[in-house]
């Protein structure tokens, strides 16, 4: 085989197999925009504020209450209903 043979086989296996060896790659699914994550954020945390109860704490010691309580449990003053 002479030179100019060998480099035209050596042309053909790269320009040939270029393909399979490194072929199309995939297209990467996109997922949600950033603006699709904080509005779902958002819609959680809206969710979660409704479901949280309030809490009372006495205006005298600061101790926390439950709103059905009349009196205070840690310095006995008289609650607001």
């Amino acid at each position: 085989m002479n030179f100019v043979t060998i480099l035209i086989i050596l042309f053909l296996v790269l320009f040939l197999g270029y393909p399979f060896v490194f072929g199309k790659k995939e297209p990467v699914p996109k997922g949600p925009s950033l603006k699709d994550i904080e509005e779902e954020i958002e819609r959680e945390v809206k969710l979660l504020r409704k479901k949280q109860k309030k809490i009372f704490f006495c205006p005298k010691c600061g101790s926390i209450y439950n709103p059905a309580d009349r009196f205070c449990g840690n310095c006995g003053i008289k609650l607001q209903p």
